[in-house]
């Protein structure tokens, strides 16, 4: 993995530390024993089979790491797994993948919006090259901001009660 993209996963894992990460896939566990070394903690690797069997025995962590799981899977499993980390194991969650999983037959390629559907933005753009990573997070404290208009303070309008009749 490059650099630039080490520096961006880490930085996004400095700004909530968790005591614990999850790791999923083949590369999370190089990546994490890079982090924890200059930042202390712990980790925990799982495979995505079983997190695809039975998830709700594994314990949640604060924070998981998807790398190198994504692209040995078929896109409605790797969906499937995607969910369920970000659901039932962690409140925030990064995902690396390798620019193949973009470039694959039809109903098997992924896109942006796909990873949009699930929650996820993209942290990173695709550097100089097509085959760079890239890096999408999840995080439930700001998937959703909270609109000016969503408050009880706009909702009833009493002032226009009596110059209205709806």
């Amino acid at each position: 993995m490059d650099t630039r993209l080490q520096t961006i996963l880490f930085d996004w894992l400095d700004q909530a530390p968790a005591a614990e990460i999850l790791g999923v896939g083949a590369d999370a566990e190089a990546l994490l024993q890079a982090y924890t070394a200059h930042s202390g903690g712990r980790f925990v690797i799982r495979d995505a089979g079983e997190i695809l069997g039975e998830s709700s025995r594994l314990q949640a962590s604060n924070c998981a790491l998807v790398a190198g799981a994504i692209e040995a899977l078929p896109k409605l499993e790797a969906e499937i797994l995607l969910a369920r980390v970000r659901d039932l194991l962690s409140q925030r969650v990064c995902v690396i993948v390798g620019s193949e999983i973009f470039h694959r037959d039809e109903l098997e390629s992924w896109n942006l919006a796909d990873f949009s559907a699930l929650g996820f933005r993209s942290l990173s753009a695709p550097g100089s090259g097509d085959h760079d990573p890239r890096l999408f997070t999840y995080d439930i404290n700001s998937y959703k901001p909270t609109h000016d208009w969503l408050n009880p303070k706009n909702w009833a309008n009493p002032e226009l009660w009596d110059k209205f009749r709806w």
